[in-house]
């Protein structure tokens, strides 16, 4: 048996922790859905949210839903589109999908203009074509709006993406999702605890030990 020194331990107990944390710290978004138009009840809204937080923590894709009631200024839904999936914040952040993966879906609707859009990163594309948008759009969101069915539209598309990226939606055990509040929380508790174990991580690496006298001393190099 391999046997550690008290250093050895504390710095691998450090490089555990951290490699536990950063994982949650990239996930999520504080929030998916932002209906503008009021399509939804508060109830209905946080459902669906709740779901798009559950998709992208189990395949990091993030899914954000604007809803608004015209399309103007933009001269077209393409355009709009264009504009929220790249530059327009969205709490304080812009794009959409993780950085280095390119994986994020807009699903954008102007309900006063009839205009509807689903915006892929390179990164799912392959998953979630053009064609499969066009069929989302056209045999899942559109009826149900026609039915007045707005959560069944919003919902029923929101799964429908979500299948497409691999999302298993009969999981057994299904991620518990905090509300908005809790989410960025979670960033503003997590952000200083890496920081303090940084420091910790810095200032355990010169130290090392020796063995004297029948037992582990510190010495710093």
């Amino acid at each position: 048996m391999v046997k550690m020194n008290k250093p050895t331990r504390h710095l691998l107990f450090i490089i555990i922790l951290l490699s536990l944390l950063i994982p949650i710290a990239i996930c999520t978004r504080p929030q998916y859905v932002y209906d503008e138009y009021d399509l939804l009840t508060d109830t209905q809204e946080q459902q669906v949210d709740d779901y798009l937080y559950d998709v992208d923590v189990q395949t990091t894709c993030e899914i954000v839903i604007v809803i608004e009631s015209y399309t103007a200024p933009y001269a077209t839904i393409f355009d709009m589109a264009l504009d929220y999936f790249e530059n327009v914040p969205l709490d304080g952040r812009t794009g959409i999908g993780k950085a280095d993966k390119d994986n994020g879906v807009l699903f954008i609707m102007t309900m006063k203009d009839g205009d509807s859009y689903i915006m892929t990163g390179y990164g799912v594309e392959g998953d979630l074509t053009d064609a499969e948008c066009g069929r989302i759009l056209d045999e899942v969101l559109i009826p149900n709006l026609n039915d007045y069915k707005d959560f069944d539209a919003i919902m029923k598309s929101s799964e429908a993406i979500a299948k497409e990226l691999g999302y298993e939606v009969d999981e057994p055990d299904p991620v518990i999702q905090p509300d908005n509040e809790e989410r960025e929380l979670n960033w503003r508790f997590l952000i200083p605890l890496i920081i303090v174990l940084l420091v910790l991580l810095v200032l355990v690496l010169p130290i090392t030990s020796e063995y004297e006298d029948d037992k582990w001393v510190w010495v710093r190099k």
